[in-house]
């Protein structure tokens, strides 16, 4: 399935007007089946769906590991789970619709992450390196460079080469469809690090610790809610990533500083 279509445009530059071909980002609207019931619509970009869907149903708290999953079945515009068990009347979701611009996670009825454990880890990364890895969220967003309409995000481990990125027209859905890739491959989240183009919400900070993630980095800024749960949750929350600066917000102690600086 395309994710972008052309469209002829007027552009106007230096009062200059042309007629253009411009390639624009589509935007799909994905319903979700939970053991026969139509749950939830969710609009997005049209791949990676069986990523989004398990990965937000593990958000929602409705899922909670690769096992619970009895069927995962996707016809056109729709997905159909069947899950051993699943409480559908305490969610708040039965058909709803969350566009692209908005999430809807437990945040709105949970503003302290209560039931969260606490992220507890030994990792420690060096400055640099998240740096590095900024730049490689930046280079990899092809979908972006042809559109500028999706947010992008990366999963990077520690220890090792292995890396995952996804893009999406909405920046949560880029972080579920991570989180749903680690799952349906039983990949553990302790040592890996998120790295998302956009701001950090307590929505994204609550979906990475559900999921267990000791660090959430970011090009742009974090909300004060966000910053408060990630240090009662022990997540190292890191904003404005841009060329060699950084803002670290909490749980400074696991990243390191540039030879001959101040810690």
């Amino acid at each position: 399935m395309e994710l972008f279509e052309s469209f002829t445009i007027t552009r106007i530059r230096d009062q200059e007007v042309r007629q253009e071909e411009d390639l624009v980002v589509r935007e799909f609207p994905l319903k979700i089946l939970l053991n026969q019931q139509e749950l939830v619509t969710l609009v997005c970009s049209p791949v990676k769906l069986d990523e989004l869907a398990v990965g937000f149903l593990f958000s929602e708290g409705l899922l909670k590991s690769r096992d619970d999953i009895l069927l995962l079945e996707q016809k056109e515009d729709r997905l159909a789970l069947t899950l051993a068990e699943a409480d559908l009347k305490t969610t708040g979701l039965k058909n709803r619709i969350i566009t692209s611009g908005c999430g809807r996670s437990m945040i709105y009825t949970d503003l302290n992450g209560t039931g969260l454990k606490k992220v507890r880890t030994q990792l420690q990364i060096e400055a640099e390196k998240l740096l590095e890895w900024s730049i490689a969220l930046a280079q990899q967003s092809e979908l972006f460079k042809k559109t500028g309409g999706v947010h992008n995000s990366l999963l990077v481990d520690v220890g090792s080469d292995w890396q995952a990125f996804r893009e999406d027209i909405g920046r949560h859905n880029t972080v579920d469809k991570l989180i749903g890739h680690l799952i349906l491959n039983g990949l553990p989240a302790a040592s890996k690090i998120l790295l998302t183009s956009g701001r950090i919400t307590a929505e994204i900070l609550l979906k990475t610790a559900r999921i267990g993630l000791p660090m959430v980095v970011s090009a742009s800024a974090p909300t004060d809610l966000a910053i408060r749960l990630a240090y009662r949750l022990g997540i190292t929350l890191v904003g404005f990533v841009r060329g060699k600066r950084m803002n670290i917000y909490t749980h400074r102690e696991r990243i390191g500083s540039w030879p001959g600086s101040c810690k």
